[in-house]
């Protein structure tokens, strides 16, 4: 490899002065420039790959005895090395892999981390099948290495003795401890489940319950054999609340032959929980039920959801367990597992039960939000009259008003209540304009009734003072106050008309419409690029709506995974954004970092688009797959 390159590599990767934040987000970001693109030559981008995993892994396991963030950013660069490694792997020689192996035999790092680095790499180079199976021989003046480097053939192995060592009782201990070591290199489900059952077999609670959670961990929602066995090593340490808590999150996807018998196997521990810390739900299912109806009528909310989990746990598709979940939870304004819950009476529905359920108990806030959520997929009147009612409740005008705008769009009456509503959302959001035809209209609707004739002229005073007219709102609001019949109301339009005198702009909640961010991405989501591209402009730096714009991919660069544009603004972002903590700017910076690794290391990258159609076409067929069920 050439010494500049070399010596490129050796500058960009060198070890920062200052251990902070910043200074690890700076050297983790866009490192790989410094190694020769692929295009260029493919050999040398292969070995520089190869020697840049060797420079990051050596700084990374030098520093990885403690909590070090600079240690975190060698590892990210190694893990992004690895995978150009993968990608360039036929280029790779065998010199610089055996490099590689030698660098690592003289870590000092210990031995459970070097070995996991070394599996990754033999499982990214295929370094047994590169070297004909003659890995151990090829390894043998390395001492360390040739100890704990595995391929293929001595995982396989490793597997086979665990599983005869397994169906000798006397020899369990041993073979827990080697599949455990089997478990990280197969990563395959069965070996997590055997791997449990054994631990289950030969540890006490205590030591057992570790290896359940990895191997639950790593099957969630594939196989409840982990779980279950976690929830007895739970019962066994008096931790009954919790084991139920894991149990009702264990059976979703299993059989109900299957799910009946492990349900009743699990009785005894749970009836003979040792405390302090009881289960707290009865195990029959009925009483269960009971227990929760219970509870709902004397509002303890809390013990109801824990026991119609367990309900669900063992029936996961009864809808009525499903729909009393959902009016649980909603009572305590958990809207995500409200609509997680309500998904079992309808899929596609699931966040318009949960805006109803919310509703119906209270949470005004919370059924806006689950509500707003779900009217991508609104298609009626009524549907938008409960995002209307949620948001006017809620004190969410800007919802509201395009919740009454919809229903009226759709065909719902224009009765003088709707359009009383829909004005004072529109005032109450400052969207002044419409607010000032809806006033008109609501005047004509109207007629002689005086209520809803000062609601309109009042609307229209303060919809003429928004816009800055406010010699003709004056007329307007002293008509209002003469026409008011509702005492109460009296100071709000004395108010108004000392506005209009002043000169003075009314009051208003700023509609997140307002913002340039969210009129870019409503410009992107009407297919409308160029003034996306405009308002995004605008919109900062640093903003979500700019990043999201740049990544749309036109016609002229279909062939691209990543847009220069995206790349560009990406990069940005990451610069301007070292050392942030800020909620915001960490989220910008986790999409900016993935839109940098689809352009260049390309862990998982997006597909490449098709040709492009017209808009009206891609319905067409669309509408076409969907009737077909495909």
């Amino acid at each position: 490899m050439p010494a500049d390159v070399v010596e490129r590599i050796d500058a960009r990767l060198a070890r920062p002065a200052e251990t902070t934040l910043a200074a690890a987000d700076r050297l983790a970001s866009k490192w790989f420039t410094c190694v020769p693109p692929p295009a260029r030559d493919a050999a040398l981008h292969a070995s520089a790959a190869i020697y840049a995993l060797g420079v990051a892994l050596a700084h990374h396991l030098a520093l990885a005895g403690g909590a070090n963030v600079l240690s975190g950013a060698y590892r990210q660069i190694a893990t992004e090395a690895l995978h150009l490694c993968l990608r360039a792997r036929k280029d790779v020689n065998d010199r610089a892999a055996r490099g590689l192996l030698a660098l690592l035999d003289g870590c000092a790092a210990p031995d459970e981390v070097l070995e996991r680095w070394l599996l990754r790499i033999e499982r990214t180079l295929e370094l047994e099948a590169r070297l004909g199976g003659y890995l151990p021989g090829v390894v043998a003046e390395l001492p360390r290495v040739r100890t704990l480097l595995r391929g293929d053939e001595r995982i396989a192995w490793e597997l086979r003795l665990a599983h005869d060592l397994r169906a000798d009782p006397s020899q369990r201990e041993p073979a827990e401890r080697l599949f455990a070591r089997v478990a990280v290199a197969a990563d395959d489900w069965a070996t997590f489940r055997t791997w449990s059952d054994t631990a289950a077999a030969v540890l006490p609670p205590a030591a057992a319950l570790d290896v359940h959670w990895i191997c639950a961990r790593a099957n969630p929602g594939t196989n409840a054999v982990a779980w279950v066995n976690a929830a007895r090593a739970l019962f066994a340490l008096g931790r009954g609340a919790e084991g139920v808590d894991v149990l009702s999150a264990a059976y979703a996807n299993t059989g109900d032959e299957w799910r009946a018998g492990s349900i009743a196997s699990l009785e005894e521990a749970w009836r003979t929980c040792p405390g302090p810390d009881l289960p707290g739900v009865p195990f029959d299912g009925l009483e269960a039920s009971a227990a929760a109806d219970a509870a709902i009528a004397a509002g303890d909310w809390a013990t109801a959801e824990r026991c119609l989990r367990w309900c669900q746990a063992r029936a996961p598709r009864d809808v009525d367990v499903a729909r009393r979940l959902g009016a649980a939870l909603a009572a305590q304004g958990k809207v995500g597992d409200c609509v997680r819950a309500l998904a079992v009476v309808d899929r596609d529905g699931a966040a318009l039960h949960a805006g109803v359920a919310l509703a119906n108990a209270g949470r005004w806030t919370e059924s806006a939000l689950a509500l707003r959520y779900a009217s991508y997929r609104f298609g009626t009147v009524e549907e938008w009259s409960y995002l209307a009612s949620a948001g006017w409740y809620a004190g969410d005008h800007e919802a509201a008003a395009d919740a009454y705008r919809a229903m009226l769009a759709l065909g719902a009456p224009a009765s003088a209540a709707t359009l009383h509503y829909f004005l004072t959302a529109l005032c109450q959001s400052g969207q002044w304009s419409e607010a000032e035809q809806v006033a008109q209209r609501l005047g004509r609707e109207a007629g002689v009734d005086p209520s809803y004739g000062a609601v309109a002229a009042h609307g229209r005073a303060v919809a003429l003072c928004g816009l800055g007219r406010h010699t003709e709102a004056l007329p307007w609001a002293e008509r209002a106050a003469a026409m008011n019949t509702v005492p109460e109301r009296d100071t709000e339009l004395a108010a108004t008309v000392t506005r209009a005198r002043d000169r003075s702009p009314p009051p208003y909640h700023a509609p997140r419409s307002a913002t340039a961010s969210a009129r870019a991405l409503a410009a992107l989501a009407a297919n409308d690029l160029p003034a996306a591209e405009k308002h995004a402009a605008v919109a900062g730096p640093l903003s979500l709506a700019r990043l999201v714009v740049a990544e749309v991919r036109k016609p002229t660069e279909n062939d691209r995974l990543v847009s220069a544009r995206a790349v560009e603004a990406a990069g940005d972002i990451l610069d301007r954004t070292a050392g942030t903590t800020t909620l915001a700017e960490a989220l910008v910076r986790v999409r900016a970092r993935r839109v940098i690794d689809d352009a260049f290391i390309q862990i998982d990258p997006p597909p490449p688009l098709g040709a492009n159609v017209p808009a009206a076409e891609f319905h067409k067929r669309w509408r076409d797959r969907a009737d077909r069920g495909t």
